[in-house]
C-alpha cells in the first residue's frame, strides 16, 4: 500500500489549474498561460512557468514546487530555482514547499541571495504538513490563496517597476484588496492565537465577541474569524484615510516592523487622533 495518497506532481496539476484560471479571468495582467517547465535539460522536471508569451518563450515567473518536508531555507533549492529562472530569462522566480513561499527577482550573472527577495517570506500555512493535505477541500482553498498571492506579488512588482504601460482591468482593485485582506489575516491569526493561549481574559473576550457577532457555534475557528474581521476593519480604515487625504493635507502613513496596530495609524501619539 502506498505511503501517500498523492504526490507533488498531482498537486502541481492543481496549481496549474488555479494559475490558469486566474490568468484567464484577468487578461489585464498581460500574461499568456501557466505550464509545466519544458526543460531544456530533461523532460522530467517538476517546475512551473508562468508565461507572458509561451510561443515566443517569454517567461514571467519560474516556480519551484516542493513537498512540505523540503526546507524552504535550503541553499541548494534557492540556487537551483535561480539557475532555472536565468535559463528561461524569467524576471521572477518563486520557491514553495506548500507551507511557505518566497518570491525573488532573478539576478543577472550570479546566484540569488536573500537580498533579492521581493518581499518577506509569505505567511506559514499551518494547515499543511504532508502533500496529501491538498486533498482536503478546505486546505486546498488555502493553498489556492497562497499560490495566487505569489502570482499577485510578482505581477504587482512587475507593474510598479516596468517601463511599459500596463493595461489594468477593472477587477484588479478588488482582487488586490482580497489578497491584502487574506495576507493580513494570515499574519494576525498566529499572534491572536498565541495571546489567547497565554491569557484567560483574552480567551473570555474572544468568546464574548463571537457571541455578540452571532457566529458562536457556527464557525469552526473563532479566532481566525475574529482576526479576519479585524483585518477587514484595518483595511477599511486605511482606504478611508487615503480617500480623505485627497481632500485634506494629511501626512503619509509610515509604519515600521516595530510598530503595533492600530496605534501606528495614530502616529503613536494620542493627539494624532484629534
Amino acid at each position: 500500500m502506498a505511503k501517500y495518497k498523492s504526490n507533488e506532481w498531482e498537486f502541481q496539476g492543481e496549481v496549474l489549474k488555479w494559475l490558469q484560471a486566474e490568468i484567464s479571468k484577468r487578461p489585464g495582467m498581460g500574461l499568456d498561460k501557466a505550464t509545466q517547465e519544458p526543460s531544456r535539460i530533461t523532460a522530467h522536471r517538476s517546475d512551473l512557468i508562468v508565461w507572458q508569451d509561451r510561443a515566443a518563450e517569454v517567461a514571467f515567473l519560474s516556480w519551484e514546487l516542493k513537498k512540505p518536508d523540503t526546507p524552504i531555507t535550503s541553499p541548494a533549492l534557492l540556487s537551483d530555482a535561480c539557475s532555472k529562472a536565468q535559463r528561461w530569462g524569467a524576471p521572477f522566480f518563486a520557491i514553495w514547499n506548500m507551507r511557505v513561499a518566497e518570491l525573488y527577482k532573478t539576478p543577472s550573472g550570479r546566484d540569488a541571495t536573500p537580498s533579492d527577495r521581493v518581499r518577506p517570506t509569505f505567511p506559514l500555512n499551518e494547515k499543511v504538513s504532508t502533500v496529501d493535505d491538498w486533498l482536503n477541500p478546505l486546505v486546498a482553498k488555502t493553498l489556492r490563496q497562497d499560490a495566487l498571492a505569489v502570482l499577485e506579488a510578482a505581477w504587482e512588482c512587475y507593474a510598479l517597476t516596468s517601463e511599459t504601460s500596463i493595461e489594468v482591468d477593472a477587477s484588479v482593485f478588488v482582487d488586490k484588496l482580497g489578497f491584502r485582506l487574506y495576507q493580513l489575516r494570515q499574519f494576525l491569526v498566529p499572534a491572536l492565537k498565541d495571546k489567547a493561549a497565554q491569557n484567560a481574559a483574552i480567551r473570555k473576550r474572544l468568546k464574548e465577541i463571537a457571541a455578540e457577532q452571532g457566529f458562536a457555534g457556527f464557525v469552526e475557528d473563532v479566532q481566525a474569524a475574529i482576526a479576519g474581521q479585524y483585518a477587514y476593519r484595518l483595511i477599511g480604515q486605511i482606504l478611508f484615510y487615503y480617500a480623505l487625504r485627497r481632500k485634506q493635507n494629511l501626512p503619509p502613513i509610515t509604519i515600521t516592523a516595530k510598530d503595533s496596530l492600530p496605534q501606528a495609524f495614530l502616529g503613536g501619539h494620542p493627539k494624532a487622533a484629534m
